[in-house]
């Protein structure tokens, strides 16, 4: 599998294959805005240039020497992935980030599974210690790539539903 970054000719490719996968996350016009937005870096697993399987696209924070993972996913014969099958596009984003001079990579995720979901939050610090996957995937796989759960965005996908800040430092 090749790495290749998203140009203004292939962002259309990338935008179908987003569109596809998650027709109910994203629009193909709302695809290819987040893909080149400002600031927006990206790049593509593919066996050819043509034929995108994944995308990962990060964000630079630099005032926060801190990128963050903006969009990303995969393929896998029709089925949408955001774990371990991505692990070429998280390390070249890692090293990219690290490269760059920046110190920190973060991202918000969330999942109807996590235990602080379905419910207000309390004391975050709290939280934080109490939180669990109860079998999320995703989740633990960022865990195993030394992300961290470091704070809430609460509410933020909806009532009771909050987005759980991962973050990952690189210098470490």
């Amino acid at each position: 599998m090749n790495i290749y970054q998203i140009s203004k000719n292939t962002a259309p490719l990338i935008a179908k294959l987003m569109n596809e996968l998650k027709p109910d996350w994203w629009s193909s016009q709302g695809a290819l805005e987040q893909i080149t937005a400002d600031n927006v870096i990206g790049w593509y697993m593919a066996e050819n240039q043509e034929e995108p399987v994944g995308w990962m696209c990060i964000k630079r924070l630099d005032a926060y020497s801190c990128a963050e993972l903006y969009g990303w996913g995969m393929n896998d014969n029709g089925s949408f992935h955001t774990d371990e099958k991505m692990a070429l596009l998280y390390d070249y984003a890692e090293s990219y980030v690290k490269e760059a001079g920046l110190r920190n990579i973060r991202t918000t995720m969330t999942s109807l599974e996590m235990s602080c979901h379905g419910r207000q939050l309390g004391n975050y610090a709290e939280e934080l210690k109490n939180l669990s996957s109860c079998g999320r995937k995703h989740f633990d796989y960022l865990e195993s790539r030394s992300y961290q759960p470091a704070g809430f965005v609460p509410n933020c996908y909806g009532d009771k539903f909050h987005g759980i800040i991962m973050l990952k430092d690189l210098t470490k």
